[in-house]
């Protein structure tokens, strides 16, 4: 089927500017076989229209204010080279496949996880912040808590305190929903 051929290649320009070049120029790539001579027409005049660059432009913005409003306390504490580095990879390889982007920054708290050494601040607030919106209606929410252990108290984290912990003590937070919104239960626990 041509049309879905034809979406594909338009949303492939609006993720991949090096595809733009390469449409530009006339090579489809994958989707030749499958598009119309009008289709590959169009597609050609889009990646050479300077539209395609501020659309592009405009789309990364609105996902990067996404993150920036989903998880505002692990971008104000992370190093902004380390966070930049780490939302192009994680762009690259999770592109967006829906408006709602919960799902979307629940993911790239795994990914500041996974690049941040656990005990950090970085880590404890990416891990906090992903636990929140799992609860308040991520992909895995449910009657069940979602439960963390972090170094510091999530209370502190919440109110901007950033103190460690004494290094033989952690805590464990459960996050849910109720109906009355997102709630946070801390304990602390021996390491």
């Amino acid at each position: 089927m041509s049309l879905a051929a034809y979406q594909e290649g338009q949303l492939a320009m609006l993720r991949n500017p090096g595809l733009a070049g390469d449409y530009s120029r006339g090579d489809f790539g994958h989707l030749a076989d499958r598009l119309t001579a009008l289709e590959r027409e169009r597609l050609q005049s889009q990646a050479q229209d300077a539209g395609m660059a501020l659309s592009r432009k405009l789309h990364e913005g609105w996902r990067l204010t996404k993150l920036l409003t989903l998880l505002p306390r692990t971008f104000a504490a992370g190093d902004p080279d380390l966070l930049s580095r780490l939302v192009a990879e994680f762009w690259s390889a999770a592109p967006a496949r829906s408006l709602y982007f919960e799902a979307e920054a629940i993911e790239f708290t795994h990914l500041v996880c996974r690049a941040s050494p656990r005990g950090t601040l970085l880590h404890d607030l990416a891990v906090l912040e992903g636990a929140l919106l799992s609860a308040a209606g991520g992909p895995h929410a449910g009657p069940r808590p979602t439960i963390v252990r972090l170094t510091r108290d999530p209370n502190d984290l919440i109110a901007g305190t950033t103190t460690a912990a004494r290094s033989d003590e952690a805590f464990e937070a459960s996050a849910w929903s109720d109906r009355d919104g997102v709630q946070l239960s801390v304990r602390r626990v021996r390491p």
